[in-house]
């Protein structure tokens, strides 16, 4: 039996839970490798760590495909300031 990578795994759950399809390129990949193997940790669990926060695309209403970058899993904030950012775009647009 072929093992799937945790990669597939996890874009692919994402996709399904959100909508959105998360475009991982191989230096985020090996980013991810490096740190769960400096932190003695599964790569899958690192993503985990690094992406939780991707689920505010999903109430952005970002559909389809949404790269991620080094730069942005480096900073843990990302995803949090991302969201505040719309979100106060969103208020001012109602007042």
């Amino acid at each position: 039996m072929l093992e799937r990578s945790p990669f597939a795994d996890f874009v692919e759950n994402f996709k399904k839970e959100y909508g959105i399809e998360l475009i991982l390129d191989e230096d985020v990949q090996n980013y991810f490798e490096q740190y769960a193997q400096q932190n003695n940790i599964q790569i899958s669990e690192t993503l985990k760590k690094f992406l939780s926060g991707a689920s505010a695309l999903n109430y952005m209403g970002v559909r389809g495909s949404y790269r991620i970058t080094k730069e942005m899993v480096q900073d843990e904030k990302y995803f949090d300031k991302l969201f505040a950012g719309w979100y106060e775009e969103q208020k001012r647009r109602t007042n």
